[in-house]
C-alpha cells in the first residue's frame, strides 16, 4: 500500500508524484514534437524542473516512470508507423451475379476485411463514389478504412470501362495502378463461365415484378432481343482478361476462383483470400518492422441473393417466351450452346473455346 504523507501546501507526496508524472508526459511529448526523439536519455539532474529537495526514493520513482512513458511513446510511434506505412486493401474482380454478394459479405463476417462506408460496389451508380472511379475515391477508401483490418471492395469491369467523363479512371490500366498506389494489395479474380445463367439472373434482379407475365415478357425482350449475344459474351471475356492483365501488369497479385469453387467452397474460399492478403502484404513491406493485416476470425457464411433468381423455372418462365425463343436461336450451334442448361455452371471438357478468361497468373 503507498504510503501517504502531507506536504506544506496540503498536496501528499503520492499527489506531488502524480503531478510530476502529467508532466513528465508533457514534457517528453514536446521533446519529441521539436526533434528531440521521444526517451529519456540524461541523468535526472539534467531535466529542467527538477524538485531541489527530491528524496532518493521520488528520484527513483521518477526516472522508472519517466523510461515507461518513453517506451510506451516509442512502442507507440512504432506501431503509427507500421500502421501508416501498411495499409491493406482486396479488390474483387468480377461481374455481377457471379456469387459476388455471398463471396464477399462472408469475407467481411468472417474477418477483419470491411466495405467501404458499408458498401459492396463502392463504385456502382448510386454508391457511395457515384459511379466515378477516381484516384481520390480510392485515396480515400484506403485512408478511412484500409488500415484498421483491411478494405474489400467489388469492382467489375464496366465500372472501369464505362466511366468515360472528366477525372475517371476509365480504363483498367490506370485503375489498377492508382490501386496499387493507394495501398491495395490484393486482387480476387473470378468469372462465372454459364455466361447465359449470369446474365438471366442479372436480368430477373433489374425486373420489378407487377402482374401477369405480360411485364416479364416485355422487359425480356428489351433486354436480350435484337442483339448479338453470342458477341456480347466473347467481349465480356476481353474485358475481363483486359482488367485482369492490367491488374497483373500493375504489381498487383492475383488470386483466381471459379464460380463452381466459391458456390461449394466459400469458407475455404474466404480464408484463403485473407491468408493470400496477409503473403502480399508482408512481401511489399518487407522490413517495414512490422504491418498490421488482415485477420481471419471464424467462417460464418452469408448466402447472398438467392431468392430474387426462379431457378426451378424454365428459361421462358424467367425472361418470357419470345425472348427465350431469340436467345435460343442465337446460341444454339454455337460453342455457347450447353448454357441454355443454365444449372450448368463449367465449360464442358472437349468443348471448343474461342474466348478464354484469364484463371492463373499470366
Amino acid at each position: 500500500m503507498a504510503r501517504t504523507v502531507a506536504t506544506a501546501k496540503g498536496f501528499t507526496r503520492v499527489e506531488v508524484l502524480g503531478l510530476w508524472k502529467i508532466l513528465l508526459v508533457v514534457l517528453v511529448s514536446a521533446r519529441g514534437a521539436a526533434g528531440g526523439g521521444s526517451s529519456l536519455t540524461g541523468s535526472w539532474e539534467e531535466w529542467p524542473g527538477r524538485p531541489v529537495n527530491s528524496s532518493a526514493e521520488e528520484r527513483s520513482l521518477r526516472l522508472a516512470g519517466a523510461g515507461a512513458v518513453g517506451g510506451q511513446l516509442r512502442e507507440l510511434k512504432k506501431h503509427s508507423h507500421a500502421l501508416n506505412t501498411c495499409p491493406s486493401g482486396a479488390i474483387l474482380l468480377s461481374f455481377g451475379r457471379s456469387a459476388t454478394d455471398t463471396l464477399a459479405e462472408t469475407v467481411i463476417s468472417s474477418s477483419s476485411f470491411q466495405f467501404c462506408q458499408g458498401t459492396k460496389e463502392y463504385f456502382k451508380d448510386g454508391g457511395p463514389a457515384h459511379g466515378s472511379p477516381s484516384a481520390d475515391k480510392l485515396k480515400s477508401c484506403m485512408r478511412w478504412y484500409g488500415k484498421s483490418g483491411g478494405v474489400f471492395i467489388h469492382v467489375k469491369p464496366w465500372h472501369i470501362i464505362l466511366a468515360q467523363k472528366e477525372g475517371r479512371l476509365s480504363d483498367p490500366e490506370s485503375f489498377f495502378r492508382v490501386a496499387k498506389a493507394a495501398g491495395f494489395s490484393q486482387v480476387v479474380a473470378s468469372f462465372r463461365d454459364n455466361q447465359l445463367a449470369r446474365e438471366v439472373s442479372s436480368y430477373e434482379q433489374s425486373v420489378h415484378y407487377i402482374k401477369g407475365k405480360t411485364k416479364v415478357a416485355h422487359k425480356g425482350e428489351e433486354h436480350f432481343s435484337g442483339h448479338n449475344i453470342v458477341e456480347a459474351f466473347r467481349k465480356d471475356v476481353s474485358k475481363y482478361n483486359r482488367c485482369v492483365n492490367a491488374a497483373h501488369n500493375a504489381g498487383l497479385p492475383l488470386l483466381f476462383f471459379d464460380f463452381d469453387y466459391v458456390t461449394h467452397n466459400l469458407c475455404a474460399a474466404t480464408k484463403q483470400i485473407v491468408q493470400a492478403s496477409v503473403a502480399s502484404i508482408r512481401d511489399a513491406n518487407r522490413g517495414s518492422g512490422g504491418c498490421a493485416t488482415p485477420s481471419f476470425t471464424k467462417c460464418h457464411e452469408i448466402i447472398g441473393h438467392t431468392t430474387i433468381s426462379h431457378r426451378k423455372r424454365s428459361l421462358s418462365g424467367r425472361i418470357g417466351k419470345e425472348a427465350a425463343e431469340y436467345v435460343t436461336e442465337q446460341l444454339t450451334g454455337t460453342e455457347f450452346e450447353w448454357m441454355l442448361n443454365l444449372s450448368a455452371t463449367v465449360w464442358p471438357a472437349g468443348t471448343p473455346r474461342s474466348a478464354i478468361p484469364i484463371s492463373s497468373t499470366p
